[in-house]
């Protein structure tokens, strides 16, 4: 199975900008890099109008749109499929999938913190997972694991690259 590293915080924390950063970082040392979103309730995944859109409400269980710069895939399912299945199904090309949210499962975890949230670590305290490898915030914590600067988008990726990648070189 591909490295798979998860970003988990609260809402309205910057996990998006933050992996953002850290796929470019990650692509541009040669990389190929994966990243997922999960989303906690039903989305749409084409745009109203389209062909693939058509398609898609007419029944399709699967709708797929190539073209000279890529391919697009859309894939209805009964039940949400479990992150172990959608590496399986899809991260075969790649050299790490980063994840934005499944905070409840053992694949290892980036918790990224912003200060005024006024709240405390999803991953420490109480829950103290121990699955959790480092921390971007936005203040100094003193904590087990690393702590980077949220906005430290190379220092997260050279991490990366040391923790899952390196062995793989």
């Amino acid at each position: 199975m591909i490295p798979t590293v998860l970003f988990v915080a609260r809402s309205e924390t910057g996990k998006t900008t933050l992996i953002e950063g850290v796929i470019g970082r990650l692509a541009s040392m040669g990389y190929r890099v994966g990243a997922l979103k999960h989303a906690g309730h039903p989305v749409k995944m084409d745009t109203d109008g389209t062909d693939s859109w058509r398609f898609s409400e007419a029944g399709s269980d699967v709708t797929i749109v190539t073209s000279p710069s890529g391919i697009m895939l859309t894939r209805r399912w009964q039940e949400e499929m479990p992150l172990e299945g959608i590496i399986a199904e899809f991260g075969r090309d790649l050299d790490i999938l980063l994840v934005e949210g499944y905070k409840g499962t053992s694949f290892p975890k980036i918790e990224v913190f912003r200060s005024e949230t006024g709240a405390d670590l999803l991953c420490r305290g109480e829950q103290n997972d121990p699955a959790l490898v480092a921390l971007a915030a936005d203040i100094p914590l003193d904590e087990d694991v690393p702590v980077f600067s949220i906005d430290d988008h190379g220092s997260i990726a050279r991490f990366l690259v040391e923790r899952f990648l390196k062995k793989q070189d």
